[in-house]
C-alpha cells in the first residue's frame, strides 16, 4: 500500500514559544513584542495551529521526555488561555535509526504499534533530511498503516554543494514556524 506524503506548503502548524509570551498581531505592525499570558503548564515540543483567530496548542512533553496530551485554546481578544479535552493519544517519538551507527531499529513497527494503539491512526514522521522519516514511512505503510505520512525534505533538506542544509529545502527553508529549544 502507498503511502502519503505531506507536502511542506500545505502545512499549516505553528509553533510558538508560549512560555515566554506570544505578541499580539498589533505588536508585529509596531515591530514591537508584548507579553502576554504565558502558557499555563510546562511542555516542550508542542504543536500549534490558528483557527476562528484562535490558536490552539496540542500535543508535548513533560521536561522529562513523557508524551502528554495537552490541548489549550489560546484566546488573543481576551489574552486568555483554556485548557480543552486532552487528546487521546498523545504524541511520541520513535525512531527509525539512531546514531552512533545509524541502524534500524528492528522494533520500530512494533514500537509505533504500541504508541498508537491501532493502525487506523495515522502516522506522520519527520527526521534532518525526510530520508529516515521516508524510509519509517514506507516500513509503516508496508505494516499496514493506511495513513503513514512523510514530511518531505525534513526539517533541514538535502545538503547544498558547500555541504550545508537548510538552504536547499526542508520544513526551515520553507518559512514554516519552528523554535529551537
Amino acid at each position: 500500500m502507498p503511502f502519503k506524503k505531506i507536502m511542506l506548503a500545505g502545512l499549516q502548524f505553528a509553533v510558538a514559544i508560549l512560555s515566554l509570551g506570544a505578541a499580539a498581531p498589533s505588536a508585529f505592525a509596531q515591530a514591537k513584542w508584548e507579553k502576554l499570558a504565558p502558557f499555563p503548564e510546562p511542555a516542550e515540543e508542542i504543536l500549534g495551529s490558528a483557527a476562528g483567530g484562535k490558536m490552539y496548542v496540542f500535543a508535548g512533553f513533560i521536561p522529562i521526555w513523557k508524551p502528554k496530551g495537552l490541548v489549550y485554546e489560546y484566546d488573543p481578544a481576551t489574552d486568555h488561555w483554556t485548557k480543552k479535552k486532552p487528546m487521546a493519544l498523545p504524541s511520541h517519538h520513535v525512531a527509525w535509526n539512531d546514531g552512533p551507527d545509524w541502524d534500524i531499529n528492528p522494533h520500530f513497527v512494533g514500537q509505533v504499534k504500541k504508541v498508537t494503539q491501532s493502525m487506523d491512526r495515522p502516522v506522520v514522521l519527520i527526521c534532518r533530511s525526510g530520508q529516515r522519516s521516508d524510509s519509517a514511512a514506507r516500513a509503516a505503510a508496508a505494516a499496514g498503516y493506511g495513513m503513514a505520512f512523510n514530511v518531505l525534505e525534513g526539517f533541514e533538506g538535502a545538503k547544498d554543494a558547500d555541504g550545508h542544509r537548510s538552504t536547499l529545502g526542508g520544513w526551515r527553508k520553507a518559512g514554516l514556524p519552528w523554535v529551537q529549544g
